[in-house]
């Protein structure tokens, strides 16, 4: 399963660095910033979709007993998905950085200075603790502490990912001066539903997986499992409901002022 690891270390960085070249090349009016953002979108984006695909197989092949059946595909994706959360992290500086030096004017930043870093750790906070817990915290629970059982659960933990792909393109439909189009609108309904079911619901319908596995009401389940696992789900649920909150808000915002724009009927 080290192949998979060292994949993920040549795999992310790679392709964000071809990505990049690839804008630089067919969009040179583009500022360093812009080019960050949508390349970091695209590699996203990807890993989103080798997490969805990778927990729609595992679910699939395990929902007879939810505990006990194995998948390889759970380690192989885990081992692959530790850089991720290192280079997301790395590029998310990286891109701070350089719109530092935008703001301020300068070609280049001269040092990281602690400034700097507290800077951008104070900007992007609860993003870089969702992926420091997940790194440091969850992946390794779920490849060495499981003792094999649960593979069920990682995967519809994974498929938490689903919603990715439609905040990416939503980012980059902005880029392009697309987001008053029908297809910006849509996409928008897409992440709303995604992000409901697959990082807010997908934690209710777990609890209800296991009872019936167990036959066990839901609202017994968290008492029938280790206080560590309601931890753990906790500390994973509590940033979902922060970031579906700042997308209905926006929603609501995005609703409201594509109706004031709306030209006032004609009266006869």
């Amino acid at each position: 399963m080290l192949y998979f690891l060292f994949l993920g270390c040549a795999l992310f960085p790679c392709f964000f660095f071809g990505c990049s070249v690839w804008l630089r090349r067919s969009f040179p009016r583009w500022s360093e910033t812009d080019v960050i953002v949508i390349s970091k979108r695209f590699v996203s984006a990807t890993h989103a979709i080798i997490a969805t695909a990778s927990g729609a197989v595992v679910t699939a092949s395990c929902k007879k007993d939810v505990m006990m059946e194995r998948h390889w595909l759970v380690p192989a994706y885990l081992f692959l998905a530790i850089p991720y959360m290192v280079y997301d992290i790395c590029v998310m500086y990286y891109h701070h950085c350089c719109k530092e030096c935008q703001d301020q004017g300068t070609p280049k930043l001269k040092k990281h200075t602690f400034s700097m870093i507290w800077s951008f750790f104070k900007s992007e906070c609860l993003m870089v603790l969702h992926h420091l817990i997940v790194a440091i915290i969850f992946f390794p629970t779920a490849l060495f502490l499981r003792r094999g059982l649960g593979d069920f659960l990682v995967g519809c933990l994974l498929m938490m990912e689903m919603s990715t792909p439609f905040l990416s393109l939503g980012k980059i439909l902005i880029q392009f001066h697309l987001q008053n189009t029908l297809l910006y609108k849509a996409n928008g309904i897409l992440l709303l539903l995604t992000f409901f079911f697959c990082r807010i619901a997908v934690f209710p319908y777990m609890y209800w997986a296991y009872g019936s596995q167990h036959s066990i009401p839901i609202y017994r389940v968290p008492f029938n499992i280790p206080v560590f696992c309601n931890l753990g789900n906790i500390l994973l649920l509590l940033p979902q409901l922060h970031w579906f909150y700042l997308l209905c808000r926006k929603a609501k915002y995005l609703f409201y002022k594509s109706r004031s724009e709306k030209p006032p009927s004609a009266t006869v």
